[in-house]
């Protein structure tokens, strides 16, 4: 770049016009910092090419990689562009910018360069609506954009028990005490069902080959808030699937991520008292039982943990789950999985409190972030997930419910079966009309950020801050429509 010209970008200064992202470290100014002029993280001056219309004219005829060679760090973003080309392509359209069907318009690239180089210091491959870069018009509401977890994420090994092999599994479920080594002596209900649903196990005539690979994920610091959210509708997502029941995984293809509502010690009290959710979980697979058994993870805030190669054994329906630690041992039938992965995600929580706190919203949000983040890097064929935290921890069901739809990676053909069943009421309307309504309510906070431009994470969860959202003691969280604060 001419030195005169890079004087001038250099140089030039931006008037507050909201949130910016530094292009040499992607620190995101937001709020009072919006009229900083200089970086708060690293230092850099802010620069913008609009400065002046000269810069602006010049600008516009360099290539997209001129703004990456003014960063140095952002070369090592996971951007998969292979391709840059500053000549205008046959057609006469101005693209600076190509990768297999990776199209930048150079006019698009100019007006948000800044972010643009954020993007890719970020790792995250977008591309433009195919209306701008003459597409259909009906392409024009959604941008595509592949998310690099590894930026944000990252997993190590367990540190307890971080493989067990399907001998030692096998071993400890031939055990005749099976259960009783499970609970110990002073829970025989508990224990009854570890073994019936042990002896299920054994009778199988399909037989368990995988070990059980046990795996920590992490998310990093705060550049999860710089996730673009999709704010495609609900309703027109054909990978994203609701359902009002409780998880069946007897047809499900190995490898499927089954999300498990864990506690902060994982399991819960699979091996004492409470029966909800997670500790049927582990009741309903031997593998899952039997790992647990030699050592439980307690889970940080921005902590989650996968179990891959776990066989669930057993399955009982909505009603039987509903009676919780009176459940009939009739009601248990052998349903054998694949296997698959569980990945354990605690949520924060909010019994006796009005709202969330920023400490308590950013956890669940990492929670959500954690399940994506898994799914792609396992590359799981099917997600399993539902109303995380939903249920004794009070938190608000619409909430979780947007999180994923917000999360949801732009274009992502992975399906994803969200489960919302709403075993009892506490506000006089029927539980039916309940999960009607955590629907409804995620949609009409989808609508309202999507009418207010939010682009990134960080952006959406400050809106639902600055509006208390109602939590879920008697049903509070489904007594009235939301609305965000505008």
């Amino acid at each position: 770049m001419p030195r005169d010209r890079k004087k001038a970008l250099a140089t030039s200064r931006v008037r507050c016009r909201g949130p910016w992202h530094c292009a040499v470290c992607s620190f995101r100014h937001s709020g009072a910092l919006v009229t900083c002029t200089a970086c708060k993280r690293c230092g850099t001056e802010r620069r913008i090419a609009e400065a002046s219309s000269a810069a602006t004219q010049e600008t516009i005829e360099q290539p997209l990689t001129t703004w990456i060679d003014e960063s140095p760090q952002a070369l090592t973003a996971k951007a998969s562009v292979s391709h840059v080309d500053a000549q205008p392509p046959s057609n006469g359209s101005p693209l600076i910018a190509q990768s297999g069907d990776l199209v930048v318009p150079r006019a698009v690239a100019v007006a948000t360069a800044s972010d643009a180089v954020a993007e890719l210091r970020c790792g995250a491959a977008f591309r433009i609506p195919s209306a701008v870069a003459g597409g259909s018009e009906s392409d024009t509401q959604q941008v595509g954009e592949s998310v690099v977890y590894s930026e944000f994420v990252w997993q190590t090994p367990t540190k307890r028990c971080p493989h067990l092999s399907r001998e030692d599994i096998q071993r400890s479920v031939s055990d005749a005490n099976f259960g009783r080594r499970l609970c110990g002596r002073n829970n025989n209900r508990r224990v009854a069902i570890y073994d019936l649903v042990a002896a299920l196990a054994k009778r199988s005539p399909v037989p368990k080959h995988a070990d059980v690979v046990s795996k920590s994920w992490f998310v990093e610091g705060d550049r999860f808030l710089q996730q673009r959210v999709n704010l495609q509708p609900r309703k027109l997502r054909r990978s994203f699937r609701c359902l009002a029941d409780v998880y069946d995984y007897s047809t499900v293809p190995a490898g499927t991520l089954i999300v498990d509502f864990a506690n902060k010690k994982v399991g819960g009290g699979c091996f004492g008292g409470g029966f909800v959710q997670e500790e049927q979980m582990v009741a309903q697979s031997t593998d899952f039982a039997a790992r647990l058994h030699r050592s439980r993870e307690v889970l940080a805030k921005h902590q989650a943990a996968s179990y891959e190669g776990v066989h669930m054994d057993a399955w009982w329906d909505f009603e039987a789950c509903a009676t919780k630690e009176n459940l009939d041992n009739r009601c248990v039938q052998h349903k054998q999985s694949a296997p698959l992965t569980i990945l354990a995600v605690d949520a924060p929580v909010m019994r006796n409190r009005e709202t969330y706190g920023r400490s308590e919203l950013y956890m669940l949000a990492k929670k959500v972030t954690l399940i994506f983040a898994a799914a792609s890097t396992l590359e799981a064929p099917l997600i399993f997930s539902g109303l995380l935290g939903g249920g004794a921890f009070r938190n608000n069901r619409p909430l979780v419910l947007l999180l994923h739809l917000l999360l949801q990676p732009c274009g992502d053909e992975r399906p994803l079966w969200f489960h919302h069943p709403v075993f009892w009421s506490f506000g006089g309307v029927e539980a039916r009309e309940l999960e009607h309504h955590i629907l409804h309510f995620a949609d009409v906070l989808l609508e309202d950020l999507q009418r207010q431009g939010v682009a990134t994470l960080g952006e959406a969860l400050e809106l639902i801050l600055a509006s208390a959202l109602p939590l879920s003691e008697s049903d509070g969280d489904l007594a009235q429509e939301p609305r965000l604060c505008t």
